[in-house]
């Protein structure tokens, strides 16, 4: 083995917010219809994160969990990584809207006051956003 005088450069990683990578500058890549939500400080590997058409199934399955054994903490988990594979990706419309209303419907039906708080929050922002576009979301 040759030598090259040192350690290897550390892995290059974009930071997110201000200066760093932006919401919407990501197209995603994976075919996992579940993953873990993450606490993103930089840049996320695209093949980590899910492209829409891969959303609506992620959805729909979320959705079909819930019907048959409503486990709160996997359906949130699961809603919020949703949310965060829209937000990285800029998807706003149907999609966004339906993940928002999901989650709303389901921390509603858990008591769950400061997740629903956050989700119509989140809501009135995508509503808002398609108010002014002149299109219809929900």
């Amino acid at each position: 083995l040759k030598d090259t005088g040192g350690p290897p450069p550390p892995m290059e990683r974009t930071q997110l917010g201000l200066g760093g990578a932006r919401a919407g500058g990501i197209k995603g890549t994976s075919t996992a219809l579940e993953r873990p939500y993450l606490r993103l400080h930089f840049a996320p590997d695209p093949a980590t994160i899910r492209p829409p058409e891969i959303l609506v199934k992620a959805l729909s399955l979320v959705k079909q969990k819930w019907l048959a054994d409503a486990d709160y903490a996997h359906a949130s988990e699961q809603l919020m990584s949703i949310q965060q594979d829209c937000r990285l990706q800029a998807i706003q419309g149907p999609l966004a809207c339906d993940a928002y209303e999901t989650n709303v419907r389901i921390s509603l039906e858990k008591g769950d006051l400061a997740e629903l708080s956050r989700g119509l929050s989140s809501l009135a922002e995508l509503y808002h956003a398609a108010f002014l576009a002149g299109q219809e979301w929900s």
